[in-house]
């Protein structure tokens, strides 16, 4: 598509890529692996784009990857307001479910003013392994999950049976990006997780829309950034 219009002589191209895929990809983890985020990166600007939009990246370092400007727009303020409007938060807190996402729980956090915990995973990318500890109180408490994306919803579920063996009163996963591959609706659906509040950025087919499931359009956002650029105008005043 970025070819095509190119080559009709375009003024200028931006891409709008709600959800950045092979984000996770971004660094060298063992020997003879490609960093594919930074792969994708060099592929569209050698097609000829001027600008990227994209939501929530899941490592901010792979706005450097690209040598065009790169407007990365955040979720969190949408997916805030809306649990504060439909959701009772006043015994909540918000968990992240590992040390990685401690960042992402304490903005979250910030935005319903409530306290936060961590999951004490010492493994994350082990799969068997099953984390016992908590860092922070969940006892009675509405315990708010906090991650950019769910895929398998492995790490989820995990995170949420530490959650209720601990003895949190109701769980909530709260998260930008539904990729939802492989098992994952069948595994949320098994799961102590009583929603999950997800964004609209991956299309999410109706077999997968379960009662489980809350979907937050962030139409109106990314609508509003690309106004903004076609008319010259600073997208900085969305992510303020």
């Amino acid at each position: 598509m970025i070819d095509a219009v190119r080559r009709t002589s375009a003024k200028s191209i931006n891409v709008i890529i709600p959800y950045y895929g092979y984000a996770r990809h971004s660094a060298k983890k063992r020997e003879r692996k490609a960093i594919i985020a930074k792969l994708i990166a060099r592929v569209l600007e050698r097609a000829g784009i001027d600008r990227v939009l994209t939501l929530d990246l899941h490592a901010a370092q792979i706005q450097g990857f690209f040598n065009k400007p790169v407007d990365n727009l955040k979720a969190d303020k949408l997916m805030a307001k809306h649990m504060l409007e439909n959701y009772d938060l006043d015994n909540a807190v918000v968990v992240s479910p590992d040390h990685g996402g401690v960042g992402r729980a304490r903005g979250f956090a910030g935005l319903i003013d409530a306290p936060i915990a961590i999951i004490d995973n010492r493994d994350p990318e082990n799969d068997a392994h099953i984390p016992t500890f908590i860092i922070g109180d969940v006892k009675d408490k509405v315990a708010i999950v906090a991650d950019d994306m769910i895929d398998t919803a492995s790490r989820a579920v995990k995170a949420a049976n530490v959650l209720a063996k601990n003895g949190a009163s109701a769980i909530y996963l709260v998260t930008t990006h539904g990729v939802f591959a492989g098992d994952a609706i069948k595994r949320i659906e098994e799961s102590p997780i009583k929603k999950v509040i997800v964004s609209d950025s991956v299309y999410i087919s109706d077999e997968k829309k379960i009662d489980k499931l809350d979907i937050v359009s962030v139409a109106d956002l990314m609508g509003k950034a690309i106004l903004r650029i076609h008319n010259n105008k600073s997208v900085g005043k969305l992510f303020r």
